[in-house]
């Protein structure tokens, strides 16, 4: 067998192992690495969906207020209605009580007058018709009372409209303010959120970026360990084959001794020579005693 395999084969041995021991030391750094990425990523998560959280309730925020303020304008369109209204009715309230002469209570007193004088006292067919006429004139400056009253009324019942109305605009205003508050609050919480997301965003781009070159030195030395290891395969395999032709050749060389061996007993027993008891032996085992 070659004497220098066995030196190669230890001389390739040490290398695999110096070189495992590199190749460790570069996949301890990538794991430290990783395990820090795997922590600041899981960190990342967190606040990213914290982020959206908040975002999803400024959005609800906003959409409320949206919607308050929509409510608010329908009801300063309503409310602008009724203070037209309110407004028709107080004119006319001031016309049609500007046409009134006299008060209602005088106007009552004298028409509960008249009509108890009509009743009770005796007159002429003129004089009953002239008390009629007044009567009936009295009757009409009354029911003028009545319809101002009305329109009054009426006026009043539209003012009070405009008051709830205006409430109603009063909180719905409340409302917005609210939540445009809430919106904002949230707003500002999801922006602190995405501000530590970016920060985390840059760590992790830091880690890739500083354990990159110890990926690619751990990689290049795994593709020499990969490679010595073949070259580790190879010397071993030489050596397994030398060993079996030398053991062959041995066999071989065994086989030629006993051969002759054999021959050398046989032509002794030919001439009935003495054999020895290794050749007898040897005889008998091959069968040709």
């Amino acid at each position: 067998m070659n004497k220098d395999l066995p030196r190669k084969l230890d001389l390739l041995q040490e290398k695999l192992l110096e070189l495992r021991e590199e190749r460790d030391k570069y996949n301890k750094a990538v794991k430290e690495h990783t395990a820090e990425k795997r922590k600041l990523k899981a960190k990342y998560r967190e606040l990213l969906q914290k982020a959206m959280e908040m975002k999803r309730e400024r959005d609800k925020y906003n959409e409320m207020a949206r919607k308050a303020k929509k409510e608010r304008q329908r009801i300063r369109e309503e409310m602008l209605e009724a203070l037209k209204k309110a407004r028709k009715y107080r004119e006319k309230y001031k016309e049609s009580k500007l046409q009134l002469k006299a008060s209602a209570k005088s106007l009552r007193g004298r028409i509960e007058k008249l009509e108890w004088s009509i009743q009770t006292n005796p007159m002429s067919p003129d004089q009953e018709k002239k008390l009629i006429d007044q009567l009936a004139k009295l009757q009409r400056e009354y029911q003028k009372h009545r319809e101002t009253n009305t329109i009054r009324e009426k006026m009043l019942e539209a003012y009070i409209e405009v008051g709830k109305l205006k409430f109603q605009d009063d909180q719905c205003h409340k409302q917005v303010l609210t939540y445009a508050k809430l919106a904002q609050d949230h707003h500002e919480k999801m922006k602190k959120y995405f501000e530590h997301v970016d920060e985390l965003r840059v760590k992790i781009e830091k880690i890739n970026k500083e354990m990159q070159p110890f990926k690619e030195k751990a990689d290049q030395i795994h593709r020499k360990v990969v490679k010595v290891k073949s070259e580790i395969n190879k010397v071993k395999n030489t050596i397994l084959e030398e060993k079996r032709k030398e053991k062959q050749k041995m066999l071989e060389e065994m086989e030629e001794v006993k051969k002759q061996k054999i021959k050398n007993a046989l032509e002794k027993l030919s001439k009935k020579e003495k054999l020895s008891m290794d050749e007898f032996l040897l005889l008998v085992k091959e069968g040709y005693i």
